[in-house]
């Protein structure tokens, strides 16, 4: 695909753009609308009827595909279910019948839904693992429940309806589940708020536990749930540093991931202004593993040192961003980094760059001989990235690719990127890859391995270690399985080979593959076959990696880190910071 066809995506089909504009939505609200309507003025009819069970019938297929996502049951469609509880009331008024209260109380319970999602909504966690501060960070149980027991209740008024069954019995029913989600809404709409008000509470006194704690240093995160590889890369080496230091969680939706990654303090700041409680005097440094918007926020504290260590060495725009350039220190692992500003037109202070090699790769084993009679070969394509400047992913071919391969009778290991489900083309193609691999596997039990051990429980070093060839893209597991000194095939996807090859350094070590079945053998052929590019790679290898053998790959980023965090700032820049701090231990604050 080249890059003018990427800058015209695919919509998708009418289906899934009707998805996208909340079609299905809009045709339950109409359809429970009519119901309601019909029930009010005509009483029981075949019309009435029929729109109730469209609008349950499409609430119920919505329901469904969330696949399984209780939590997201809380206040959805609360407009049609009111409508549909309405138009059962309305039924239940012309009838005399027994359901009439029950109805109500259901309804007012249907009601309270959004009041406690927006309780809860203010009730996030506030901290973990930090001495002075004891809040709970999560509610007693699932709010998914208030929302079920009520869609139990609107399930048995409309079966009733449908089947005119009117008996005590149904009421009692309809009753005991509005009751029951009533009161557990209201218990945990009180549990949600004592958790605000302990969370204002830790507010008052977070700013002493962070001083009696003393960090040396803070790690700045901003990413959305799957991202903990980011920071679970370095937080092995960022803890040999040896000093403490706490983590500063702006995305409320990583908050468990992250604790479950380490016993050091993380903190959820959500907003701007609360980040100004963080800033301790021993605080000397900030390190960053990604270049999140919100990751301004605190670079705006000109008293501390600010360190990019990105989460990854590659050629995709996003590593030659000018914002970048707002870090005081940018860690890289070799030259190219430095490099690629450079032919990019992005000036940068001579000490803005650090070479620091890539401490991740210690334990990635190096090549040990030719390639065996049966190569394991690991696929690991790109995501479809953001924008059309980095859609550099392979895996819209990876059928054609992975369907080569098995054909020369190869084991493979697929590692697809964790955001490959953003886009539904590259995750259909990713479900078609491993139903190849499935197939092949029940025929030959070669071994191949495509589920969740290879994607995402194993490190991509010990991938690494199982494979003798890899397959990928411009991404940053290329340049890190140059460590290994083992083959590679890169594809190129938003320019013609030769063009590719002149503005990549890295595809010189590599054999290049374009997205057509011809180039994809012709890559692969020279991949498994005669290595041509051993030389290329261990060239390759010092001006990607810098050059750090695996005994001291590691040893080098802790040495410039502890040097970044016993840096003085600038005599204004420390004058102003002492005053500061002055000033606010006066204010008690």
């Amino acid at each position: 695909m080249s890059a003018a066809d990427s800058s015209h995506p695919d919509r998708g089909s009418f289906r899934a753009r009707f998805r996208r504009a909340a079609g299905p939505t809009l045709v339950i609200n109409v359809a429970a609308l009519l119901a309601a309507v019909t029930a009010a003025v005509a009483g029981p009819s075949a019309p009435g009827t029929t729109a109730a069970v469209v609008a349950i019938a499409v609430l119920a297929w919505v329901e469904a595909r969330r696949g399984g996502k209780l939590a997201r049951l809380l206040a959805s469609h609360v407009l049609a279910r009111a409508l549909l509880i309405t138009s059962a009331v309305a039924l239940a008024a012309v009838g005399g019948s027994s359901l009439l209260v029950p109805a109500v109380m259901l309804g007012i319970s249907t009601l309270l839904e959004p009041v406690l999602k927006r309780i809860l909504a203010g009730a996030v966690p506030y901290a973990a693992q930090l001495p002075g501060i004891r809040t709970r960070n999560h509610e007693l149980a699932s709010p998914a429940g208030v929302a079920v027991g009520n869609m139990g209740g609107l399930a048995v008024l409309f079966v009733t309806d449908l089947l005119a069954i009117r008996s005590d019995a149904v009421s009692w029913s309809v009753a005991i589940l509005a009751v029951a989600s009533m009161l557990f809404a209201v218990v945990l709409a009180v549990d949600g708020v004592q958790r605000i008000r302990a969370r204002r509470v830790a507010d008052r006194t977070v700013n002493d536990a962070m001083r009696a704690y003393a960090p040396a240093f803070a790690v700045h995160w901003d990413a959305g749930p799957g991202t903990g590889y980011q920071l679970a890369m370095w937080l092995p080496y960022l803890e040999r540093i040896g000093e403490p230091f706490v983590i500063i969680l702006r995305n409320q939706a990583t908050f468990d991931e992250t604790v479950g990654l380490t016993d050091r303090p993380v903190l959820l700041r959500k907003t701007h202004a609360d980040l100004d409680d963080m800033i301790v005097p021993t605080l000397r440094a900030a390190f960053y593993v990604n270049n999140a918007v919100r990751n301004a926020q605190f670079v705006r504290f000109a008293e501390l040192w600010h360190v990019q260590l990105n989460h990854g060495e590659s050629d995709k725009a996003p590593s030659y961003n000018p914002v970048l350039r707002a870090y005081d220190r940018n860690f890289v692992a070799g030259q190219a980094a430095v490099d690629r500003f450079a032919a990019h037109g992005l000036a940068t202070a001579p000490e803005y760059f650090e070479i620091i090699g890539r401490p991740q790769l210690e334990h990635v084993r190096q090549a040990d001989g030719p390639l065996p009679a049966v190569p394991t070969v690991l696929y690991a394509p790109t995501w479809a990235g953001f924008n059309a400047d980095s859609a550099y992913s392979s895996l819209g071919v990876g059928p054609e690719l992975v369907t080569q391969l098995v054909e020369r009778g190869c084991r493979v290991l697929f590692r697809p990127h964790p955001y490959t489900d953003r886009s539904p083309e590259l995750a259909a193609a990713a479900d078609t890859v491993r139903a190849l691999l499935e197939a092949d596997e029940a025929k030959t039990g070669i071994g191949h391995e495509f589920g969740e051990r290879v994607a995402s429980e194993l490190t991509i070093a010990e991938c690494f270690n199982l494979a003798d060839a890899l397959v990928s893209d411009v991404s940053s597991v290329v340049p890190d399985f140059l460590f290994s000194g083992k083959p590679f095939a890169i594809s190129t996807m938003l320019a013609p080979a030769e063009e590719f090859i002149d503005g990549y350094a890295i595809a010189a070590a590599g054999y290049v593959f374009e997205p057509t079945p011809e180039s994809i053998r012709a890559a692969l052929d020279d991949m498994l076959g005669v290595d041509t590019k051993q030389a290329a790679r261990a060239v390759a290898k010092e001006y990607y990696l810098g050059g750090e053998s695996p005994e001291s790959v590691s040893a080098r980023f802790i040495e410039a880190a502890r040097e970044v965090i016993a840096m003085p700032k600038p005599p204004a820049i420390e004058a102003a910071r002492e005053a500061d701090h002055a000033s606010a231990r006066g204010e008690g604050r």
